[in-house]
């Protein structure tokens, strides 16, 4: 393997690592904070321009689905979890000192804001 190519491999590893970190710390953030005030539309939804009668509507509509999706969520980010951790432990190996340290470090930061709306 080229020096170049284990470089772009090192560094998609690692935006790899980070992406699937900072989702599960922000989701587990989120998840753990409760309810956010008020239900939440998908982005998508949120673009449209609903006027008021809308956006009550689909607001009933998410709010109505939102146990399901949380039920959902719970089962799901134990074992999103477990296969990090799994990904980890084979990835973290392959990385050397000073790229370990780097991961640390970003590992340390906290994850990104999720905005409510």
């Amino acid at each position: 393997m080229t020096p170049r190519r284990a470089r772009l491999l090192t560094a998609l590893i690692l935006l790899g690592i980070f992406a699937a970190g900072a989702f599960t710390g922000a989701a587990l953030c989120r998840w753990g904070q409760g309810r956010p005030p008020g239900p939440r539309l998908p982005p998508p939804w949120r673009t449209l321009g609903l006027d008021p009668e809308q956006t009550e509507k689909a607001s009933a509509i998410a709010l109505r689905h939102r146990p399901d999706v949380e039920a959902v969520l719970r089962e799901a980010f134990p074992r999103i979890h477990e296969i990090q951790r799994a990904m980890d432990a084979e990835l973290v190996p392959i990385l050397t000192p000073e790229q370990r340290a780097r991961l640390e470090e970003l590992q340390r930061q906290p994850p990104p804001r999720v905005p409510l709306e």
